[in-house]
């Protein structure tokens, strides 16, 4: 009997136990070795091939295509709502805007035409100041 020292393994055992790297390479992936027929670690740990396949799979995985939504068509490039979507800008845009633009200046005027007087003419009536700046106020704020 072999003592478990004096054991020894042929070399065609060897290469049984041992994997294969080119089975874990991508497709048309070779290990080049060098002149003298070895491997260098560069070569082994070159992972881009395979991550970029990984990242590829996962792009086109079905999968992830399920949570992707897709766009929503533009409700006013029907023939039928366009018209009546134009009518609705053109009065947003040329009466509404110009129109609230007016009642905002219109109350700023009225507000400063009236509050700079009563600040500075009812310098010595403080208390009836107050109340009519308070009042002046909150007229502005009413206002839409």
């Amino acid at each position: 009997m072999n003592s478990a020292g004096s054991l020894k393994s042929s070399s065609s055992e060897l290469d049984l136990d041992r994997p294969n790297l080119e089975d874990y390479l991508p497709s048309g992936v070779t290990i080049q070795p060098e002149p003298h027929g070895k491997l260098r670690l560069h070569d082994l740990l070159d992972i881009s091939p395979t991550l970029s396949e990984a990242a590829g799979a996962i792009v086109d995985d079905s999968f992830t295509r399920c949570f992707k939504s897709n766009p929503p068509e533009p409700w006013n490039w029907n023939i039928y709502l366009f018209p009546l979507w134009c009518f609705g800008v053109v009065i947003r845009y040329l009466v509404l805007f110009p129109l609230r633009v007016l009642v905002l200046t219109i109350g700023w005027i009225i507000f400063l035409s009236s509050f700079i007087p009563v600040h500075f003419l009812l310098k010595g009536q403080d208390k009836l100041r107050r109340s009519i700046e308070v009042h002046i106020q909150l007229i502005l704020s009413s206002l839409p």
